[in-house]
């Protein structure tokens, strides 16, 4: 049965295809019939104006020469030498008319073979390239957790991280997989993206274009939702245009056990839809993908709850900050609207902490930056207006870090374990999180 639907299916696929060329070529034959049948009873009327008394009859006379080739219809056929060759001409358009459809549907059948074909080729193809995205163990990360005061937490032993990108030179090397292909697969598949690390740099640093293939995180048709019933939510609403911070914000909630909510897909790559402005103009579309993305935040978030929501900044002379932390400061005179206490905190031991860990330089770290000022559209009053009571705080890290630095999963260790300590002393992490992060296999652990 499974069998028969996908056939009756793929008839379905191949008619569909040439709906509208069958469309175009029985319009161009009726209009043909027509304009002959006009000429015909012209001439035809005047030799025999008993058997064509009217333009009707011409008309239906050249249809029968499709059914019946003029025979039973009428007593006479056509007597002028015009009228003759209107008759042959309408033969011919006869067998057309059957001989294009036939022709078009064969030659849809013919792509919906191709097509499915290349289906199958996309569906290996993207297969081969998952694995090659494969756990790794992250030196930095277990460097740094051998040297804590205290030791590693057990459950962070062995940790293990899903790789972020990889160099498209390597699919066509080391899988032999040419530009086209590759293309093809991350516009196929949603969790696979092209990327350029020119973008994540400064122009300052005269970037030289070098392409990636990123993995990200997908199991909804926004991006990826993950509900560890925690009270701290860790948010990315520009995954669709900042490299990387997919990656940066769902290991995050990873390693401190939290909610991860995560828009990286649009409803048209032409016209992108901001999660972290929301505008008025969102097309039906677009409003039904913002409608799922809210409801999920709102199962999420509510008084007392924090949303922290993960961004990139390109650093460059003008912007040297690694880490900015940026909040409304109008709610210092409304405690019920955001425990700014709790952020000053969570930067002091993020500065601490940051102090004492394997880089060469100390991140730079700075609140509420004149770069990054809140307004009113932006998702911080959309949530709280959704949902009274809800503490949002916005965290932009250096681009150069999460994609070019080879401590960023030491910075986001040390992010995660700021925050759970400010909002959620008591967070453990789940069994199956455990699991995750001592799984060996390859790509993310979801269930799309």
């Amino acid at each position: 049965m499974k069998l028969l639907l996908n056939r009756l299916q793929f008839v379905r696929k191949a008619f569909a295809t040439t709906k509208y060329e069958m469309l175009i070529s029985l319009g161009i034959i009726l209009v043909l019939t027509a304009i002959l049948s006009i000429i015909f009873y012209i001439v035809e009327s005047i030799a025999q104006p008993d058997v064509y008394r009217n333009y009707w009859d011409a008309l239906v006379w050249a249809y029968t020469r499709y059914m019946e080739g003029g025979d039973g219809v009428f007593e006479g056929g056509p007597i002028t030498v015009t009228g003759k060759v209107i008759a042959s001409l309408l033969g011919l358009i006869g067998i057309a008319l059957v001989a294009i459809p036939a022709g078009l549907v064969g030659s849809g059948f013919m792509d919906a073979i191709a097509e499915e074909k290349r289906e199958e080729e996309l569906k290996q193809l993207h297969i081969r390239m998952l694995k090659q995205f494969p756990r790794f163990n992250s030196a930095a990360f277990n460097e740094y957790c051998r040297n804590l005061p205290d030791g590693c937490p057990e459950e962070y032993k062995s940790s293990r991280f899903t790789t972020r990108a990889e160099l498209l030179s390597r699919f066509q090397t080391r899988l032999g997989i040419d530009f086209k292909d590759i293309a093809d697969v991350c516009n196929r598949y949603s969790e696979l993206r092209l990327r350029d690390m020119a973008d994540e740099v400064s122009d300052e640093e005269n970037p030289v274009s070098n392409f990636v293939v990123e993995l990200i995180p997908v199991n909804t048709r926004y991006g990826c939702f993950v509900n560890r019933e925690s009270d701290v939510t860790i948010m990315v609403t520009s995954g669709f245009d900042e490299m990387g911070t997919s990656w940066f914000g769902y290991h995050m909630a990873l390693l401190g056990g939290f909610n991860f909510l995560c828009k990286n897909q649009e409803v048209d790559p032409d016209e992108r839809d901001s999660y972290y402005f929301i505008s008025d103009n969102a097309t039906e579309e677009q409003q039904q993908m913002r409608n799922l993305f809210f409801r999920d935040l709102q199962s999420v978030s509510g008084k007392g709850k924090w949303v922290i929501n993960i961004q990139s900044a390109v650093r460059s002379s003008r912007n040297k900050i690694d880490f900015n932390f940026i909040y409304d400061n109008r709610a210092r005179n409304n405690p019920s609207v955001e425990r700014i206490t709790d952020v000053e905190r969570l930067m002091a031991l993020v500065n601490e902490a940051f102090s004492k860990a394997p880089f060469d330089d100390a991140p730079h770290i700075a609140q509420q930056s004149e770069l990054y000022v809140l307004t009113k559209n932006n998702i911080a009053y959309k949530l709280r207006e959704m949902q009274e009571g809800t503490n949002v705080l916005h965290i932009r890290v250096a681009s150069n870090l999460i994609n070019m630095d080879l401590r960023r999963s030491v910075a986001m260790y040390i992010l995660s374990d700021c925050i759970r300590r400010s909002f959620a002393p008591q967070q453990k992490l789940r069994e199956e999180d455990i699991q995750e992060l001592r799984s060996k296999g390859y790509g993310y652990s979801l269930n799309a």
